[in-house]
C-alpha cells in the first residue's frame, strides 16, 4: 500500500499521475473508489474481485480520512489496515496524523506539505508595512509551491476573508479562525470583493491566453497593490 498525503494538492496530483502512468505501463487495471460514495461492501467486493483477463488491477481510495466521524469510516479504515497490499493507493488531500498513519505501519508514505513560506506570504496581505517581506515570501514560495498552486491558495484565502467579513463561521481550529478574522479588519468588504473579482477574471483570462501579464508576474502585481 502507497499513502500520498498532505495540503500541497498539486504536488500530489503530480505523484498520482506518476503513480498511475507506471500501474498503465506494467499493463495493470487503474479503478479509482471514491470513499463518500462507496460502502465497506463495495470496497471488499472491489478488491477482491478479479477481471475476466486476471490482470492485475490497482485500486486509488481517494479521500478516505476526509470523511466525517462515522463507524462506516472506521470500518473502512479498520479493514484497509488488515488489507495492505500493493494494489492500493490512498490519496488524502489533507495531512494525515501520526495515529492515523500509524494504522498502516506497512505503507509506503509520501508527504506532500505546503510550505511555510506560502502561509506567511498569505497572512502579510493587507500589511501595507510588510509588503518587502511578502514579496520575499512569495518569491520563495513560487519557487517551492509553484505558481499555479500560490494563485490557487490565494483565491481559496480571498475567499476565506470574505467569508469571515460576512460573519459567517469557517471550519478550523480557534487560531485559524483568529488569524482570519483580524486579517478581515485590514480590508472593506468592497476590496475583497474586487479583490476577487479580480482573480475570477485572470482566471478566465488566462483559460483564454488573453492575459497581459505572466502569473508569477501577477502575483507581484497583487501582492504590491495590498
Amino acid at each position: 500500500m502507497k499513502i500520498l498525503h498532505g495540503s500541497h494538492s498539486a504536488h500530489i496530483h503530480e505523484a498520482l499521475g506518476g503513480e498511475l502512468a507506471a500501474a498503465k505501463a506494467r499493463g495493470e487495471v487503474i479503478v479509482r473508489f471514491a470513499a463518500k460514495k462507496g460502502s465497506l461492501a463495495d470496497l471488499e467486493l472491489l478488491l477482491g474481485e478479479q477481471n475476466l483477463f486476471a490482470q492485475p488491477k490497482l485500486v486509488v481510495i481517494d479521500e478516505l480520512h476526509s470523511l466525517p466521524k462515522s463507524t462506516a469510516k472506521s470500518e473502512l479504515i479498520e479493514y484497509l489496515a488488515k488489507f495492505q497490499k500493493n494494489s492500493v493507493i490512498l490519496c488524502e488531500h489533507k495531512e494525515l496524523t501520526k495515529t492515523e498513519l500509524n494504522k498502516f505501519p506497512e505503507a509506503q508514505v509520501s508527504h506532500f506539505p505546503t510550505s511555510s513560506t506560502l502561509f506567511k506570504w498569505l497572512d502579510c496581505l493587507g500589511n501595507s508595512s510588510a509588503t518587502k517581506q511578502a514579496l520575499l515570501y512569495l518569491q520563495q514560495a513560487k519557487e517551492t509551491d509553484g505558481a499555479g498552486f500560490c494563485f490557487a491558495m490565494l483565491t481559496r484565502q480571498v475567499r476565506l476573508l470574505l467569508q469571515t467579513k460576512d460573519g459567517g463561521t469557517i471550519a478550523g481550529p480557534p487560531f485559524v479562525q483568529a488569524k482570519l478574522k483580524s486579517q478581515a479588519h485590514r480590508f472593506s468588504l468592497s476590496q475583497l470583493l474586487e479583490l476577487h473579482n479580480q482573480l475570477l477574471e485572470y482566471d478566465d483570462q488566462s483559460k483564454r491566453g488573453a492575459t497581459t501579464f505572466s502569473l508569477e508576474q501577477e502575483l507581484d502585481l497583487l501582492t504590491l497593490s495590498l
